[in-house]
Order: C-alpha cells, then structure tokens, then sequence
C-alpha cells in the first residue's frame, strides 16, 4: 500500500495491491496510518518524499525489555494449581527500577508448569535502534537496526537483583548464566525443566511486539497525530509515543487515537 499525494501536498486517499495482481485506489478526506510501527513509518517516509524531503533512516525506534527467572513450580505452590490455569499477579511499577514485576505460573508449551518472576521494562534513551528504507519505485524495503546499550544491561541487572530476592524467598536455586549470555524465555524453559533450577532469560528486542518512537508527538507530528506538512495525513499506534514507558501500551493508544478522531472531526 502507499499513499496518494496530490500536487498541493494534501494526502486524499490510498492505493492497495490486490491478490490477483491488480490495484486499487480509494480516495479519503483523511487518512489515518494504523498499521503498526514499521509499516506506519515506511508509509510516513514515503508519502513525505512525495514533497521533496527524502528521509531514509528513521531513529528513535525502540520496544519493551521483557526479562526475568523461569523456574520449575515449587511443590507448595503447585498443590493449588490446576492444569491449564495459569496464574497471574502483577507487582506495580517501580520508579527506580522502571519496569513492571510480573508473577506468572503458566506452562510455556511444556507439559509442566513453570513460575515465571519477569519484568516488562523500557531501553534506556538514547535508543540506538532505528528503521533504513530503501527507496523504490512502490514499496519501499526496510532494514531494522536494534541494539541494547550497556545503561540497559545495567538497569536489567538491577531489576534481576530485586527478583532474586523472591527467588531467596521460595528456596529456589539459580543456574549459571551461559558464556554466550542469558537465553531466551524458551530455551530458559528447558533448561530449567531439566536442572531444577531458574534460569535468568532476556527476549530478544521485537519479541514484545511494541515497537515504538519513530514519529514522536512532537518531533514529527502535532496535537492529535496530524502530519504538519501534509493536510489530510494523520498517525495512531505506538509509532507516535515520545518515550515508551514500561507498560502495555493499549490503553495509551486508545486515549491518543481518540484525540486523533477528535481532531479530525
């Protein structure tokens, strides 16, 4: 898909690639971009191209940090739940540590159940991460580039430390963290399963599926997402957050898209 720009600069609708090889136009008052960070960005970039202004690396990219202890479910614990249940307790967020404490029992695909003590967390500013367009004639390809700087290896190592604390507490062991580095949640699943002990795990960035920051409020956008150089052209979804935050961001997208309806109206 990409963006129909008239010569006046006003955005007046979409053009879509149809499974069966043809094309499609629909001609809109407004357009709101609502397709997820990387897709929303690649439409932005292109249609501001349209104008003369070619922008082809897009920083500010980043996304939540999930990262904690899976561990096999103590015996104490384990009395009480009941198969395919999955329990969940949420510790509210810490200031310092800025992040979100999870408690959660769940299966993780295995047949038996895990204690998962992890945290949803933000990177550090400055992000490092950023989306490189290629420009072509229709779709523009893209490459990400992410990364974690060391302020976040060491904001993750604090919040552990918080968690091994409840680890302590439950009597249970930790496994050594492999030379290559702390593995994913899955691979931490096995581990744990076959040595009876928690094993530390960091998700790869993307792994949360809230990527954000590319075309901040502020930066790029006005009040209500609104393109300031393009009449017509508004952005919704966790693209146009100025900093992540550490929590889910549904309920922050559903109170900026309604200031997005509410400026279109």
């Amino acid at each position: 898909m990409r963006l129909l720009v008239r010569e006046d600069g006003r955005i007046n609708g979409a053009k879509f690639r149809l499974p069966d090889g043809g094309t499609r136009r629909i001609s809109a008052g407004a357009v709101v971009l609502a397709s997820g960070t990387l897709e929303n960005t690649r439409l932005y970039a292109q249609a501001l191209a349209h104008t003369g202004y070619r922008v082809t690396r897009w920083p500010g990219l980043n996304d939540h940090l999930p990262h904690g202890f899976i561990a096999p479910l103590p015996a104490a614990l384990r009395r009480d739940w009941v198969a395919p249940e999955r329990a969940f307790l949420w510790a509210d967020h810490d200031a310092r540590l800025r992040g979100n404490l999870f408690v959660d029992i769940h299966t993780a695909r295995q047949p038996e159940p895990v204690l998962d003590l992890w945290w949803l967390a933000q990177q550090e500013e400055p992000f490092l991460d950023s989306i490189l367009f290629v420009p072509e004639e229709e779709v523009w390809s893209a490459r990400v580039e992410a990364g974690l700087r060391n302020l976040d290896s060491s904001a993750m190592e604090r919040r552990d430390q918080y968690a091994r604390g409840l680890l302590e507490a439950l009597s249970l062991p930790e496994e050594r963290v492999p030379a290559d580095g702390p593995p994913d949640l899955y691979t931490a699943v096995d581990r744990a399963q076959a040595t009876g002990r928690a094993v530390r795990y960091v998700n790869p960035l993307g792994h949360s599926d809230h990527e954000a920051g590319t075309i901040a409020l502020g930066a790029h956008l006005a009040p209500g997402g609104r393109a300031p150089w393009a009449d017509g052209l508004f952005v919704a979804g966790p693209a146009t957050f100025p900093a992540p935050g550490a929590a889910n961001p549904t309920l922050t997208m559903i109170a900026l898209a309604a200031q997005t309806a509410a400026a279109i109206v």
